[in-house]
């Protein structure tokens, strides 16, 4: 994500209570520190279904969750949440058969260590579900899986990063699993992780699948896999995979700062943006609450880029006769000041114009897509402006402006996919439409009939409401 993370995590935050207070009736919510000291005390006096819900802060402990059906999270995500193993075993344990509705989520997870599984440890047909979570630093002495370590275990583990663990005379830095396990990993991110064998990912007698992850500067290899049947889906190796699975590639992914565990996807170039793929077990959100699959596919990696809201393009491809690019959409008279934006305070009036596009001798049919950025308010279903029905619709057509667009027109279509001509020609103008009084961006752009059967796309104007 390149955007305001404060906002995000707000954003995120808001969402995961506002979620909690709908479906947590006749659930206990156990708050730590508010009511347990310790996040393990909290899980010792949970009933199955409880939710543990932990506040900022560093817990020195080693968790165990005792064969409980338990969803422990974090109030604010993994940055602001750490659970310190103090290198007295795994950090987290599932060692009694949880199954997946046995939940952890939103911590980093650090300084365990233990000859199996320094971060997490997964053992005796345990199936344990792990969302959002950092594990780094965590060393297996003499053993394997320093991250996290699968033993007869099938975790299922989406948006988590695997950084700088250390399986010490042993295999399996980032994760290991051994003797039938079958772990899945779903747009993870496993990077700078050590062993003897398998710095990314080490299996014997085992078939782990990971799907949408990154496995990059693993070392010595990012894959040591022994009779095993491993599965890599649409991720992104270093050295590539010849192994089974379709889908993979091997270019640098370009995160903003690897080193630094800034795994945020640097630029539009990263071949990461939409090379992933849509399954059951796919995460709404990636690791900072963002929408997953804003295009015509997910990112690959714990991060879903959200470019196009933060730099909207200086033009689109209509051109000139001269073939230099020209503005045809207009927002209160601007085509945009610094960075394409134009501010606008909330309640204010707004007017669109799209003008005649030059080379068509007759009105030109068009389509204005809109998306919404990194909103204080959030609504995706409509936004009343005054024509009609404005609605939020996922489509396809225009990959850089999901995962949601609207079109200005008199009649919504109905479908999942507005047409790309709408009933007005150009040149329009909407009139004054009424903008709601909460602070939002929402960024514009037109898709407009250049000549006859040819199609292109106006310059885009981000509005920053509020």
């Amino acid at each position: 994500m390149t955007g305001n993370p404060g906002r995000s995590v707000a954003l995120a935050t808001l969402l995961l209570l506002l979620a909690l207070a709908g479906a947590l009736v006749g659930q206990a919510v156990l708050q730590v520190p508010g009511g347990f000291s310790t996040i393990q005390s909290a899980i010792v006096s949970a009933q199955g279904g409880d939710v543990i819900l932990v506040q900022p802060g560093v817990y020195t402990e080693n968790l165990d969750f005792l064969g409980k059906a338990v969803d422990v999270r974090s109030a604010a995500g993994p940055a602001a949440t750490v659970i310190d193993g103090g290198q007295a075993g795994p950090v987290v344990s599932f060692v009694s058969g949880e199954g997946s509705s046995a939940h952890l989520a939103g911590f980093t997870l650090t300084n365990g260590l233990a000859a199996e599984g320094g971060g997490i440890r997964c053992a005796n047909n345990s199936s344990p579900t792990i969302d959002d979570c950092i594990v780094r630093l965590n060393m297996a002495v003499a053993g394997y899986g320093a991250g996290l370590a699968c033993v007869d275990a099938s975790p299922l583990v989406r948006n988590t990063v695997f950084a700088g663990n250390w399986s010490m005379g042993g295999a399996g830095g980032a994760v290991a699993c051994i003797f039938g396990t079958g772990p899945t990993l779903v747009n993870c991110t496993l990077f700078g992780n050590l062993a003897d064998f398998g710095g990314g990912l080490s299996t014997a007698n085992s078939s782990p699948t990971l799907v949408n992850c990154i496995l990059w500067s693993n070392a010595p290899t990012e894959v040591d896999a022994v009779a095993s049947a491993v599965l890599l889906d649409h991720c992104d190796i270093s050295g590539g995979w010849t192994g089974a699975g379709v889908g993979n590639i091997a270019s640098a992914p370009l995160f903003v700062d690897g080193a630094a565990e800034d795994f945020h996807l640097a630029s539009a170039a990263s071949p990461c943006i939409d090379a992933g793929v849509t399954l059951p077990t796919l995460p709404l959100a990636d690791w900072d609450g963002d929408a997953r699959s804003i295009a015509t596919a997910p990112d690959i990696g714990v991060d879903e880029a959200h470019f196009f809201a933060q730099n909207p393009a200086a033009d689109g491809n209509i051109t000139s006769g001269s073939g230099s690019a020209i503005d045809l959409l207009f927002a209160n008279g601007s085509s945009g000041g610094v960075s394409r934006t134009v501010p606008l305070p909330a309640g204010s009036v707004l007017n669109v114009l799209l003008a005649q596009p030059p080379g068509n001798p007759t009105p030109a049919p068009f389509a204005v897509f809109a998306v919404l950025a990194e909103p204080d308010y959030f609504d995706a279903v409509t936004l009343p402006f005054g024509i009609g029905a404005m609605s939020f619709v996922p489509c396809p057509l225009i990959p850089t402006l999901q995962p949601f667009v609207f079109t200005l027109a008199s009649t919504p279509t109905g479908s999942s996919c507005p047409a790309v001509l709408q009933a007005f020609p150009a040149p329009w103008a909407s009139g004054p439409l009424f903008l709601p009084p909460f602070s939002f961006d929402l960024t514009l752009q037109a898709i407009v009939q250049v000549a006859p059967g040819t199609l292109g796309a106006t310059n885009a104007i981000l509005l920053r409401i509020g």
